[in-house]
Order: C-alpha cells, then sequence, then structure tokens
C-alpha cells in the first residue's frame, strides 16, 4: 500500500533506528497513541549517566501541528537514592523546597522523602469553581502532578516533624 507516513512515526522511527545498535539503550518497539491524541515512546538504559544525557539532548518530545509525541525515560537500575539526589539538586535554593530525608521505616526499609514547605500554589488557570478563575495547589500535590514518576515520597513540612523524624531514624 502506498502512501505516506505521518511524520511523528518518521520521527519515532529514526529515533528508533539511531540507537537500535547501541546495547545499552532501549527504545520500545512501537510508538504508543494515547487516549487524548498524544504519541509516546520510552527510551531505557541501565547506564543512567548515558540516559541522563539522552534526556538533556533529546528533551520530552517533539510537537508535529496539533499531534505531540512524548518520549519518557526509564532509568533501569536507578535506586531510591539516585532519586532522592535529583530532587536535591533540582529543588535546592527553591524557596518552596524544604529538604530530603532519608531514614529507616519499620516494614518498608530504606525511604526517602522530598519535603516541601506547607504553602499555597495559586494561579489563573481558567476555574470556573473560583470566582477568580484561580487554581489553588498545595505544593506538594502540585510537584506529584507535574512529576513522571516521583520515585520517592512527596511530601509537607509539619511543625511536629522533629517528632518523626526521632521516631523513624
Amino acid at each position: 500500500m502506498v502512501g505516506i507516513e505521518a511524520p511523528w512515526y518518521n520521527y519515532f522511527k529514526k529515533v528508533y533506528n539511531l540507537f537500535e545498535g547501541d546495547p545499552e539503550v532501549t527504545v520500545d518497539e512501537d510508538l504508543i497513541e494515547n487516549e487524548d491524541g498524544t504519541f509516546e515512546f520510552t527510551i531505557s538504559s541501565k547506564n543512567s549517566e548515558k540516559l541522563n544525557a539522552i534526556e538533556k539532548l533529546f528533551g520530552y518530545g517533539k510537537v508535529f501541528g496539533d499531534i505531540r509525541v512524548l518520549i519518557r525515560y526509564g532509568y533501569e537500575n536507578a535506586t531510591e537514592e539516585d532519586f532522592a539526589e535529583l530532587y536535591e539538586k533540582a529543588f535546592t535554593g527553591n524557596p518552596l523546597f524544604k529538604e530530603v530525608i532519608r531514614c529507616e521505616m519499620p516494614l518498608f526499609g530504606d525511604s526517602s522523602y522530598a519535603v516541601f514547605k506547607k504553602n499555597i500554589v495559586t494561579f489563573y488557570d481558567d476555574n470556573f469553581s473560583d470566582y477568580h478563575g484561580n487554581s489553588h495547589y498545595i505544593v506538594a500535590d502540585l510537584v506529584k502532578d507535574v512529576i513522571a514518576d516521583p520515585k520517592i515520597f512527596i511530601c509537607t513540612e509539619n511543625e511536629d516533624w522533629l517528632c518523626i523524624k526521632s521516631l523513624v531514624l
């Protein structure tokens, strides 16, 4: 059958074939169409430094008119410590961030928590349930909404936090 292939499939095939021979990188075999009309695929690797470099170079997708192709990244050997460090690097200096806490939890073992300030973030968002059209989010909930896969626990600071920390450390 003769036809013109959509540019988003062509883009996916370019990325797939670029890494097909690389033993450290795996690209999904198919481009997945989501219910919202976007497309996506995942690039994975056990070599987190290499995948991080690929992520920085390729970004998180490409737009073709009104069609978006999303690229997901699968860090196959990532540990919670790695993600705790990523949160520290990404949010240190941000006034909405407090700290990352690593601790031993009964029954759960090693756990990491990204702790955010107890603030409310408000912005205009065409929210018809608000008289001014604003949406309001607790910072920790906002982080949970925008991080693709948090990998560690996201929470809000608490005045009793020192008491809780003393129980789990």
